[in-house]
């Protein structure tokens, strides 16, 4: 049986879009042509046989360096620019059309739509060429951080009229599957967790003590990914005072929260005590956390998509022997505690956050416990035993064996 070609669509860059470059990477290797288009922001890195990169326009000017005023202004015009991005989506789809129509793809095609703004755009091209059309949906979409009442209405009725004209729906993790089935009444979604590649697991050569002069027998705490609101980091800063001497806090990254956590580090005095450090290349990033003692991974319950996050660092961490330390929410913590691999605060508050890890540094046993477990546990969080269900959703596509149908 002849293979299908996989178009996937991104709407935003693809170089740090991990769970797209994965699974590219398993369809190419078994047999699949893969064409991703996404949004041109720079020059891409990714690259892999049989895979090939469609790259278009520009990406939006983000509004995070407006003043004040001008950012008021711009939230009460959100609503109104899903109307203006109709006219974005036209100059997409046409490009779309027009590259595979000029590059003889006219058949034998399917369309592999990451999250929701990339599935109208799918559902158009199975219209025009014919072919399935596979939903991916990496985040509950109506439901994430700072979408207004308005918004989270509009992106529900968007999302309920087109999921039901999708083949196949994907979710990253077991709860948003859950949600996402009653809430469209829908047949549960295939779940594909975003476990790391293990050929991204092997670089450990980095010196990480010795580049920020940390002793040996200091406890390293680490955060790695973007420094911004939802993550309990401000408190988690806070919580370093209430914490023996023998620790240091490492925060990897960037965000909207950078420059208020270095004033609160200076404020605090614990500028000795809390690093933080810019966001460092992907390949490096197993190299830092295998030098650490603890991985922070705090989802806030400020949303439903914060709240049921599917973390790619929780399993990173897993993946470097660093037991990891998590909120009490749902799906992650119940990992954590099926296979004991790290520590569950019952609250994000500064005092319970300094409390766990007080218990867990001041305890050899347990961090070698955990450690261990992490070593003995992580071949079962690699992306291997997530793509054959992947592999087996276009296998059973292209003999027509497998839809997403409405509950009768």
């Amino acid at each position: 049986m002849k293979k299908t070609t996989i178009c996937m669509f991104l709407l935003k860059e693809i170089r740090y879009d991990a769970r797209v470059q994965k699974e590219a990477k398993t369809l190419a290797k078994n047999g699949h042509k893969v064409l991703i288009f996404y949004i041109k922001k720079d020059n891409a890195n990714f690259l892999y046989p049989g895979v090939t990169l469609v790259p278009f326009g520009k990406a939006q000017v983000k509004h995070k360096n407006l003043s004040p005023k001008s950012r008021f202004l711009y939230s009460l015009k959100k609503p109104f620019r899903l109307v203006k991005n109709l006219l974005a989506y036209k100059r997409y789809l046409d490009f779309v059309i027009k590259w595979l129509l000029e590059n003889g793809y006219k058949s034998d095609l399917a369309f592999h739509c990451h999250d929701l703004p990339a599935l109208p755009i799918g559902l158009c091209c199975s219209a025009k060429f014919g072919g399935k059309v596979v939903y991916d949906s990496h985040e509950l979409y109506p439901e994430m951080t700072g979408r207004g009442s308005l918004e989270k209405i509009i992106y529900t009725l968007i999302e309920s009229n087109l999921i039901k004209r999708a083949d196949i729906v994907i979710s990253a993790n077991e709860p948003r599957a859950e949600i996402m089935s009653k809430k469209y009444k829908i047949s549960l979604p295939v779940v594909i967790k975003n476990y790391p590649d293990e050929e991204q697991s092997n670089n450990a050569n980095i010196k990480l003590r010795n580049q920020l002069g940390i002793e040996k027998e200091t406890v390293i705490i680490i955060y790695i990914g973007g420094l911004q609101g939802g993550r309990a980091l401000t408190n988690l800063v806070e919580a370093m005072n209430f914490i023996e001497s023998g620790a240091v806090l490492l925060l990897i990254g960037y965000g909207n929260l950078t420059t208020a956590l270095k004033e609160k580090v200076e404020v605090e005095g614990l500028t000795e005590r809390v690093i933080i450090m810019p966001p460092i290349n992907p390949s490096e990033i197993h190299g830092y956390l295998k030098q650490a003692d603890l991985g922070v991974a705090f989802y806030e319950n400020i949303s439903l998509n914060n709240w049921l996050a599917a973390p790619n660092k929780m399993y990173d961490y897993i993946m470097a022997d660093t037991p990891v330390l998590v909120g009490n929410q749902p799906g992650i913590s119940e990992e954590v505690a099926q296979y004991n691999v790290g520590l569950i605060c019952e609250t994000l508050e500064p005092n319970a956050i300094a409390k766990t890890i007080t218990k867990y540094i001041t305890n050899e046993g347990l961090i070698q416990k955990l450690k261990s477990n992490c070593k003995d546990n992580k071949q079962l969080f690699l992306w291997s035993t997530q793509e054959q269900k992947l592999l087996n959703i276009y296998s059973h596509l292209e003999r027509g064996l497998l839809s997403c149908k409405k509950f009768a």
